[in-house]
């Protein structure tokens, strides 16, 4: 059983939650498009920035099984307190979800963090401890930290929310296959981010195991979270 990823950029894509426990693709999928406003495709370009080849209709998993694993870039962000978020020290939960998005999205950003809510909430609370959500702004000029904080507390109180420079930013998702474009403005100073807007899961070691695409639904997290605990634990024994 194999799943490998040669590079991937975006595919396409209010719960409230205070209290803690309150596509699968193709055998062979190109994926080639960019998130416009975090929602709508954009066309191809000449030359495709995302494949998926050789994935096994056998796997356990809902999501896109990564071998091998994307490894994490080592970088320290900001967190919502002021307080400096070093992304391999800092994610020691058995399973991580990393999600790049904005807080002005218009869907697609504030229906995965429902989603992501959703199914954590599915969960039994003992998985759902061993579970960690991270959102890393792709708006650091309008999301200030106080920003960040109230709008993620939308969803869950716990999620943690990172900024810092764009360059900085950037430089994460990169090597991760999230896309951040230029803005697209719509005058008047509005303006949207066009970003990858896929769920990257990944293990205390800062190695993606698992890629959810765009808009999977609650089901797929529901399902693959507890597969992926139980591998990471056995992987420990």
């Amino acid at each position: 059983m194999e799943h490998r990823i040669c590079s991937l950029t975006a595919g396409p894509a209010l719960h409230r939650r205070h209290a803690r426990h309150s596509v699968r693709a193709a055998a062979v999928l190109a994926v080639a498009m960019l998130v416009s406003s975090c929602g709508s495709l954009l066309e191809s370009r000449d030359e495709s920035p995302a494949q998926i080849v050789g994935q096994d209709n056998e796997s356990p998993y809902s999501a896109v099984y990564l071998d091998p694993p994307m490894e994490v870039p080592a970088a320290t962000l900001t967190d919502t307190e002021g307080a400096p978020f070093d992304l391999h020290e800092d994610t020691t939960a058995p399973v991580t979800l990393l999600y790049f998005g904005y807080t002005n999205c218009p869907d697609a950003c504030p229906t995965t963090m429902a989603d992501v809510a959703q199914a954590l909430d599915q969960l039994d609370p003992d998985q759902r401890d061993q579970v960690q959500v991270v959102f890393i702004t792709t708006d650091p000029n309008r999301d200030t930290s106080p920003v960040l904080r109230e709008w993620l507390d939308n969803f869950d109180t716990e999620f943690v929310g990172l900024t810092g420079d764009i360059e900085d930013i950037s430089a994460v998702g990169e090597p991760l296959g999230i896309a951040l474009e230029p803005h697209t403005e719509h005058g008047d100073g509005d303006y949207d981010v066009d970003h990858g807007a896929q769920v990257l899961a990944f293990d205390p070691d800062e190695q993606g195991r698992l890629l959810f695409l765009t808009a999977a639904p609650v089901e797929d997290f529901v399902h693959d979270l507890p597969l992926l605990l139980d591998e990471i634990e056995g992987g420990n024994e």
